[in-house]
């Protein structure tokens, strides 16, 4: 019998997965911005992305990261919450986190000061 190779998988891990999404509403809201989906994709991607658990999934790929921007990847990332908010409902009584929404082009005016602030140093070169 051929001996078949399994491609990898892309490897959320759920805790990182779910710290991350904590921060990012937590940093949207201390800006008073919308939890945007485009941000929180970047920002898994990115997190993600340097994960050693993906370097097979990345090299199989044959791509340096994981793209934030690409809707194959944003939908894998509302597939993520919505299962951990299923799980979270279930297990805490009807309790979930608000999942990130698509923006229209002018609410994603905020994402260059959302970059910014998690810059080490950026702020010493604004005028």
């Amino acid at each position: 019998m051929p001996e078949t190779t399994k491609t990898p998988q892309l490897k959320l891990h759920t805790g990182r997965f779910l710290e991350k999404w904590v921060n990012c509403l937590k940093q949207a809201k201390a800006d008073g911005n919308p939890f945007g989906l485009e941000i929180f994709s970047r920002a898994i991607a990115k997190q993600f992305s340097e994960d050693e658990a993906n370097a097979p999934y990345l090299a199989h790929h044959k791509i340096p990261a994981l793209d934030g921007d690409s809707e194959d990847f944003r939908k894998k990332v509302i597939a993520k919450c919505r299962s951990i908010n299923a799980t979270l409902k279930r297990d805490m009584k009807g309790k979930s986190l608000p999942m990130p929404k698509k923006l229209d082009q002018s609410s994603r005016a905020f994402s260059a000061s959302y970059f910014i602030n998690n810059i080490d140093g950026a702020a010493d070169f604004l005028e």
